[in-house]
């Protein structure tokens, strides 16, 4: 059983992330994504994914405690550049452009398990692989433009989330799905 509500820190990290991403706020302004980024998307997400693996829950275990570790890396990597603790080198962005391809790969294979699970988890996780492709690519050397088309996607990933995790609450709430999901498996 996969618990959506773990999907909520997802949300709130990857919006306030994709609004720099995409062009709406200038590059400098992702430093003060930082602590959205360590508390929900890093923090939060491992500890949902406990939980998931608690209840049983391979899928959302791996998924969240993943994610939730990538997501710690990333904001101490820019917490520690903004610091000046790593230099602001072009060897290093790609490095860490290199583990987006990585989280890339691992969004595609969480998709493919997510074809079991409903439709919500599976446009949310599949947003997320040319969401972080695409933002990987100004960081090995692509065009700014392309990173830009990449934080579209992230930003399509948390309002799938903001969804997926509204519909949880509400249809746990009143005992019935009243906010769809979307069933793959009949």
């Amino acid at each position: 059983v996969i618990d959506l509500r773990s999907l909520r820190p997802l949300d709130v990290e990857t919006l306030v992330a994709s609004m720099v991403i995409s062009g709406w706020f200038p590059g400098s302004a992702l430093v003060a994504t930082i602590p959205a980024v360590l508390v929900f998307a890093g923090v939060a997400q491992f500890i949902a994914g406990l939980l998931s693996f608690n209840r049983g829950s391979t899928f959302g275990g791996t998924t969240f405690c993943s994610y939730g570790a990538g997501n710690v890396i990333i904001a101490t990597f820019l917490w520690m550049e903004q610091l000046g603790f790593i230099p602001a080198a072009t060897d290093n962005r790609m490095l860490l452009g290199i583990g987006l391809l990585c989280f890339a790969y691992i969004s595609l294979m969480l998709a493919i398990a997510a074809l079991r699970a409903n439709v919500t988890y599976l446009l949310t996780i599949a947003a997320l692989i040319p969401g972080y492709a695409l933002t990987a690519v100004p960081m090995v050397g692509g065009s700014a433009a392309v990173g830009h088309v990449g934080g579209w996607f992230l930003a399509a990933a948390a309002v799938l989330a903001f969804y997926g995790g509204g519909a949880v609450v509400v249809n746990s709430n009143w005992r019935r799905e009243v906010l769809p999901l979307g069933n793959l498996m009949r």
